[in-house]
């Protein structure tokens, strides 16, 4: 669909309404098209400036109610706050009577229980008093208690038994040690057969014995541990001491050369001989010097060890001694503690009881006491609470039902302001809404009377055509009578103008909706100030748009007067076949088709030089420069009117010859103004001629180009309209209109001047002057002036008007 052409100002083009005027018919269409940018804007505007206005109103009147609830908040506020400074003005003296009171309260609990605690505690001191007096005096701590003096002989005794068994361990252990050292240094170490002496049979005498005992055996393996000579004779040191000694004795020997010097050799340069009997001695010395040294050690060794073995033996006879009669003696005290101990228990036993009984009776008084008191305070203090705390409810009831009242009053301030802001601005929206229908009542009426105006006009402009064009059927049935005058147009066929095609057309209000968005308007050619046609299409076109020019051809013959249309038909690609049914003409005037129709190239310039040489005739003998148009002559000229000319081209450019080309231009340029139109159909498909410009042809036609959808108007006005074209004819209908027009063009030829019209006016009888020529006026030669017969000058002396054929008549014409 073709793109729609921006609205015109409506006032741009003035043109009367429903009049078949090109000028008008786009004021109309432009009118129409305004109408609906008009309404379009008019609504967004009114739309957009209601939301504006709501969005405004609602604005102010949400902020009034802010400020309205933030009013109520803040009174609200200030009277809580002050009611609460009052309540607590108020209740802060009951307060300070009630902490008083619960203070006294308190004090007076806390004084009891203190002297009770006093009470109880000076009765239990008393208690502890004589329980410690009775311990005292029957303690078993006491230092001369036999229980004292049992129990510190067991401790003692278990003390001295774990202390002797752990230094008979540590003894048994240091002598197992130094056995194994002995046996390591290669050294004797035969059990020991002594039982030890005999221990003092006093327990303390025993236990000093048994200690003495093992530190002489203590001291005997210190003794042994600090021998050093048996750890020179074990291992690798008794080589080391052999080496030693045999270094010592056999060195002096070999220096002093002494077995020469005691005679054992005869020779002394025997060296070898002297050091070896050197070092043999030297040997035997270390031999003997190391025999001795281990009989000395194996000696006192065994002397160390069987010291310490006598004083082993001693202890342990000493220790068991001890534990035997430590035993005995434990037993013997035991029996003494039980006898004495006994009695002692009984009477702490009695003793106690009484302190406890006397104790127990005090205690009980003194509780029955702190409970009477108690009792008496804690009755008297909760009422005077109790008292207080009612009133302080009462007080602090008394001032929430005040501030209450207060609020409320508040709360009923603020819904009367409330309720009066909702109401003010119900009525400015109620307000505003009838102003905005208001407003929207006349777009609404302005719009359903843009488009009844363009209704109204289209309709008129259809009823014109309805009466200047009548259908094919009912001219060919003797309907056809011959127009007297030029029509303002010629009748192609049908735009449709489909509101909904154009944008914003149809509003989506169906207040705005109009009765009928799709309304007709006749589509036509304007006759006689541009009636040309330009058709372009392709092969799929050719055929529509050879039906085109039959139509327009058709109701250009049956629109104008008769006889005043001569068509030139150039027809190369159908051979005249697409045309044929205008040759019935002919029959009745060839004049009226150029005697046939054109196919070929050298009659197609003949016949295009011949409009050429008329449109000259036309600019140089008519027009002149007193004539802007050809319509204009005919007003003056009357019964010698000059017809108009249609050249008629289908399938261009086939078979036309450069000059011809150049002719159709001259031709199309210039031919309006001369009464020369051209219905020219351009097959795209053909190359056009070399240096030509399509655009030539097209800037003086209304064109119509072949698309999908059919022909559509190229006009940028139009060109967005569906072109409904009108059909031709039946054949039958179609030659019978033909003849119809022929048989009234018959007699056209033949022009007959009024009398009148050549005559000189009375006042002019016998004014002129005869002697030297004769001039009788015969008829009108063009618009203004008039054809004479001029007798009397040169060869211009007689005139035959009838004779044979070759007499000289034509000379006369």
């Amino acid at each position: 669909m073709s793109q729609l052409p921006p609205p015109k100002d409506p006032g741009a083009v003035e043109a009367p309404s429903g009049q078949l005027e090109l000028a008008c018919q786009q004021a109309v269409l432009q009118k129409l098209l305004q109408a609906v940018v008009d309404r379009g804007h008019a609504e967004q505007g009114l739309n957009a400036e209601q939301v504006d206005w709501a969005k405004s109103e609602d604005t102010e009147y949400s902020a009034a109610c802010l400020a309205l609830d933030q009013k109520l908040e803040d009174d609200r506020a200030t009277v809580i706050r002050q009611y609460d400074l009052v309540r607590d003005e108020s209740l802060s003296g009951i307060d300070a009577e009630i902490s008083a009171t619960q203070i006294e309260y308190d004090d007076r609990v806390t004084v009891l229980k203190d002297r009770a605690e006093e009470e109880k505690a000076r009765i239990d001191q008393r208690r502890d008093e004589d329980r410690w007096m009775v311990q005292a005096v029957l303690d078993d701590a006491a230092e001369d208690s036999p229980k004292h003096k049992f129990d510190n002989f067991k401790e003692r005794l278990k003390s001295n038994r774990a202390q002797r068994m752990a230094d008979w361990e540590e003894l048994a252990g240091q002598v197992e040690q130094v056995a194994g050292q002995l046996a390591n240094w290669g050294l004797p170490q035969s059990p020991s057969t002594s039982n030890g002496s005999r221990p003092p049979s006093d327990i303390d005498d025993c236990l000093d014995h048994f200690i003495e005992c093992v530190d002489r055996a203590n001291h005997d393996v210190r003794v042994i541990q600090r021998l050093w000579l048996p750890r020179l004779l074990v291992g690798g040191r008794a080589l080391l001491l052999g080496a030693f000694f045999a270094a010592l004795i056999g060195a002096p020997l070999i220096l002093g050369d002494v077995p020469w010097r005691l005679g054992l050799l005869e020779n002394r340069s025997r060296m070898e001989v002297s050091v070896g009997m050197s070092l043999g001695a030297a040997l035997v010395a270390t031999l003997g010097i190391l025999g001795v040294l281990a009989l000395v050690v194996r000696k006192r060794s065994r002397r160390l060890w069987e010291r310490l073995g006598g004083h082993a033996a001693d202890a342990r006879r000493a220790r068991q001694h001890w534990l035997k009669v430590s035993q005995e003696e434990l037993g013997t005290r035991q029996q003494e503690f039980l006898g004495k101990h006994g009695p002692i228990v009984q009477r702490r036993k009695q003793a106690i009881g009484r302190i406890e009984e006397v104790q127990a009776d005090q205690a009980e008084a003194l509780a029955n006491r702190h409970a009477a008191e108690l009792a008496a305070a804690h009755a008297e203090f909760p009422e005077r609470l109790k008292a207080l705390v009612a009133r302080r409810e009462k007080q602090a009831a008394d001032c929430e039902l005040e501030r209450r009242e207060r609020l409320e009053e508040i709360d009923g301030e603020y819904r009367s302001v409330r309720d009066k802001l909702a109401s003010e601005h119900g009525h400015r929206l109620a307000v505003r809404r009838e102003e905005t229908q208001r407003t929207f009542a006349q777009l609404a009426r302005d719009w359903e009377s843009a488009c009844g105006e363009f209704d109204s006009n289209t309709r008129s402009m259809i009823s014109q055509c309805d009466d200047l064009f009548r259908p094919w059927a009912e001219l060919a049935d003797a309907g056809y009578t011959p127009p007297a005058a030029v029509p303002p147009a010629v009748r192609l066929g049908t735009f449709e103008v489909n509101l909904a095609a154009v944008p914003g057309g149809v509003s989506e209000d169906e207040r705005l909706k109009p009765a009928r968005t799709v309304m007709s308007m006749p589509a036509f050619l304007p006759f006689p100030e541009r009636a040309s046609l330009l058709l372009e299409s392709d092969r799929h076109g050719r055929e529509p748009a050879v039906g085109v020019l039959q139509t327009t051809m058709l109701r250009m013959l049956t629109s104008l007067p008769p006889g005043k249309l001569r068509m030139t038909i150039i027809d190369p690609v159908g051979l005249g076949d697409n045309f044929s049914a205008f040759m019935h003409l002919a029959d009745f005037d060839e004049l009226l088709v150029s005697g046939r129709i054109w196919t070929e190239s050298n009659h197609i310039d003949r016949q295009l030089a011949d409009l050429t040489e008329h449109m000259e005739d036309v600019f140089q003998t008519y027009l002149r420069n007193q004539f802007a148009t050809i319509e204009e002559y005919n007003e003056y000229a009357g019964e010698v009117a000059e017809p108009y000319r249609v050249l008629v081209v289908a399938g261009f450019p086939v078979n036309f010859s450069d000059n011809a080309v150049r002719r159709l231009v001259s031709i199309a340029s210039s031919g309006a103004r001369c009464g020369v139109y051209t219905l020219i159909h351009v097959d795209s498909r053909q190359q056009l001629p070399h240096n030509f410009d399509l655009e030539d042809l097209r800037s003086h036609a209304n064109c119509l180009a072949w698309t999908a959808e059919g022909f559509r108007w190229q006009d940028p006005g139009l060109a967005w309209l569906p072109l409904t074209l009108e059909a031709p004819p039946e054949p039958a209908e179609f030659v019978e209109i033909v003849r119809q027009v022929g048989e009234h063009a018959r007699d056209t030829r033949r022009v007959e001047v009024p009398f009148g019209r050549i005559a000189p006016k009375p006042d002019e009888y016998w004014g002129r002057d005869s002697r030297r020529s004769l001039d009788v006026p015969l008829g009108r030669a063009g618009a203004t002036k008039l054809q004479d017969l001029h007798l009397g000058s040169g060869t211009s002396q007689h005139v035959l008007i009838a004779g044979k054929t070759g007499s000289g008549k034509s000379s006369f014409l």
